[in-house]
């Protein structure tokens, strides 16, 4: 691995991925015009937007010369943000979405961190946002402030990457946005993304990203990023989502591909952890189906049946969980389908929510 040297005056390149996000663009935009940090350029990508979101990244750019307009024919977020990443200047790269809005110094504590310890990677808190009247709920970094070098990256974050045991939480989070990356980590890595994957594909450029840093600071109590709670998402909206559980099967095979190269096979028992959290995100889904009875019961079978999912109850910590949490994962694990079927319907029994959550 390439040992970084400090940069002066180093070059931050924001991508910003937008599609159809004209209500919020401005918002997002004038947060990034106003940052205390000046050296950035920002590269709006509109992902064939039908909406007011070309004009707005063209007005914008006659604004301020920092600012790289790209329009393209609509492919989805992953190659949005990719689109950009080619493009950039930048020696570190930060993502914001089109939807979403950053604390006034956000890239100027980043960077200090990164002058400070020569990081790689520096990983902060954000705040889920909800709107004027549902509020925002702060989310720390699960792992601990400080700075990880090669032997604590080992010993004390590699260990919960991916998965920590319990939960759908990860040591940095699967968020891109949260981080400033080196921008050679992020070129090196972008061959483990794949546009066919629809949910978690962050994880495929932040875990490859994460086991080649030599340095990564963690920022754990700063809330920096503003993450705006959209009720059409994957994990909110009722809509079922075609082939999702294929796009979780393959985001898995993915991250095993990167993680066998990059030789930490020791990582393997988290993707199966993992790949159960997954599996609680896909039965839900399938619940919404609009097809019978029969053909649900029949994919939600296939589901839990999935070797990986049932390799990888031995390493949950069920200590650590919720009652409810205990609950579904007790379902899962003894093919309860129908027991399933029935609380995914009712309620649908989404990860249960707790004080820290990554």
């Amino acid at each position: 691995m390439t040992i970084t040297k400090k940069i002066p005056n180093l070059k931050v390149s924001v991508i910003v991925p937008i599609y159809n996000v004209d209500k919020y663009l401005r918002i997002c935009i004038d947060s990034l015009l106003k940052q205390s940090y000046q050296n950035i350029e920002i590269i709006l990508v509109n992902d064939g937007s039908i909406d007011q979101s070309q004009e707005i990244c063209n007005e914008y750019s006659r604004m301020d010369d920092r600012i790289k307009v790209i329009h393209k024919q609509n492919a989805g977020l992953m190659n949005a943000w990719i689109t950009g990443v080619n493009v950039s200047t930048g020696d570190y790269i930060g993502f914001v979405d089109g939807d979403d809005w950053v604390s006034h110094a956000m890239y100027e504590s980043m960077v200090d961190k990164v002058n400070e310890h020569d990081s790689d990677l520096v990983v902060c808190g954000f705040y889920k946002d909800y709107g004027v009247h549902g509020g925002q709920i702060a989310v720390p970094v699960y792992a601990e402030e400080g700075l990880y070098t090669k032997d604590k990256l080992h010993t004390q974050l590699y260990t919960k990457l991916i998965n920590v045991g319990y939960g759908n939480y990860r040591g940095i989070g699967a968020s891109r946005a949260n981080k400033l990356i080196r921008r050679d980590l992020v070129i090196n890595n972008i061959k483990y993304c794949d546009n066919r994957i629809t949910y978690g594909e962050d994880l495929n450029i932040t875990v490859p990203v994460a086991l080649d840093a030599n340095k990564i600071y963690v920022m754990k109590n700063s809330f920096l990023y503003h993450y705006r709670q959209n009720p059409t998402s994957i994990t909110n909206s009722p809509t079922y989502k075609k082939n999702l559980w294929n796009a979780c099967l393959l985001l898995n095979e993915k991250l095993k591909i990167a993680i066998n190269e990059k030789k930490f096979e020791e990582l393997s028992y988290q993707l199966e952890v993992d790949l159960i959290y997954l599996s609680w995100t896909s039965l839900i889904n399938e619940t919404r189906s609009n097809t019978n009875f029969k053909n649900i019961y029949r994919c939600m079978k296939k589901i839990i049946n999935n070797n990986n999912v049932r390799h990888g109850f031995e390493y949950l910590q069920f200590e650590k969980m919720t009652f409810k949490e205990k609950l579904v994962i007790h379902l899962i694990k003894s093919r309860m389908i129908l027991l399933l079927f029935i609380i995914f319907k009712v309620s649908d029994f989404k990860y249960i929510k707790r004080k820290v959550i990554s």
